[in-house]
Parts: C-alpha cells; sequence; structure tokens
C-alpha cells in the first residue's frame, strides 16, 4: 500500500490494566480507521506505520502489532503534502522524523510510583516495556510502579503532567514540583 500510493483499513487495540489487547470501539463495535499510510518506522524495538486519517490535518503514529484485519483500499491515499507540517515535502523523511522523535538518557535507575489516569495505560505499558505494577485501580486513575532511569521519568512524569503524579521517591517529587513552578513562571507574561 506505501509503495502502490494507497490507502489501507484496519482495526486497532490497545491494553488495559489487564495487559490484555482490547478494540478501540464505538458504540460497543470495533472501530475501522482508514489510514493514508506513509513510512514504517521502527524505534524502541517496535515497528510503527506513519500516516494521517483523511478528516485530520495532522501525521498519526500506529502500532503495528495492534493493528489486526489490515487489507489495502483500492482508493490513492492523501498526498504527503496535504498533511500539516509536510506542505514542501516530496517524500516521507524517516531519518528527519526520528531526529526529532528521540527520547533517551542515562544514569541511575530508581523505583517510582506513580497514579496515572486510565487513559494512558497504553502508553504506560509502551514506555515501560509492560515491566509495570498496577494497583489501586479505579473506573478513571490507577496507582503504577516501575523501576525507571531517574531523568529519563522526570521528563516522561513533565510530558505526561496532565495525566501523572508522581508520588515517590520523595526527591524526584520534590524535582518535579520545582520544575513545573519554575516553568509556570516562565508562562506568567
Amino acid at each position: 500500500a506505501i509503495d502502490k500510493g494507497h490507502k489501507i483499513s484496519f482495526k486497532y487495540q490497545k491494553p488495559d490494566v489487564d495487559k490484555k489487547m482490547h478494540f478501540r470501539e464505538k458504540d460497543g463495535k470495533p472501530i475501522e480507521y482508514i489510514l493514508n499510510p506513509y513510512q514504517i518506522l521502527a524505534n524502541h524495538g517496535r515497528y510503527y506505520l506513519i500516516g494521517n486519517i483523511d478528516k485530520y490535518d495532522n501525521i498519526s503514529t500506529w502500532r503495528i502489532d495492534r493493528m489486526k484485519d489490515v487489507e489495502k483500499v483500492e482508493s490513492q491515499r492523501k498526498p504527503l503534502g496535504k498533511v500539516s507540517g509536510f506542505e514542501t515535502a516530496r517524500s516521507f523523511d524517516a531519518a528527519q522524523y526520528m531526529k526529532e522523535h528521540i527520547y533517551m538518557f542515562g544514569g541511575k535507575s530508581v523505583d517510582v510510583v506513580f497514579e496515572a489516569d486510565r487513559t494512558i495505560i497504553d502508553q504506560i505499558l509502551d514506555w515501560f516495556d509492560g515491566n509495570v505494577t498496577f494497583y489501586k485501580v479505579t473506573d478513571k486513575t490507577v496507582q503504577a510502579k516501575v523501576h525507571v532511569n531517574y531523568t529519563a521519568i522526570k521528563f516522561w512524569a513533565l510530558q505526561y503532567l496532565p495525566f501523572v503524579k508522581v508520588l515517590a521517591p520523595t526527591e524526584l517529587v520534590e524535582e518535579i514540583r520545582e520544575t513545573v513552578l519554575e516553568g509556570a513562571e516562565k508562562y506568567k507574561d
């Protein structure tokens, strides 16, 4: 489909706290997506399909191992130049895209406890490669424990600030609080 410039259709799954895959649904039925596929990329040991859904003007990223019932659609895909941020692109530049989407740190690892909205369970499992323990599960939130790089979890928690609250270790909680306050100061004007 990518080589021929065609669209694809598929259903998409994501995990929940039971660590099992569940279809994204609407009205109790799996949603069928129609995607304009542009590129397959590997990142953190996983393969992703980079594409666009017609009704949106942005690029979206889909984990290939979560896509089910994939079929080529005979209609031509949207030209990449009609996607926001790619107006002048003649082709998808995978190397440049990866340069802009890197997230790695070195240093010590620590045990971290955080509370998160259940809406990001899939991202929690992705980021921590499933090596996370969930507990205190409610309809809206879950507490989790991970062993992770200290600097990476700090920036991860800041990235997911609307959805995550780090509870321990205390040193990390204080560092995040200070960073958030410093950041808020920058946006006062």
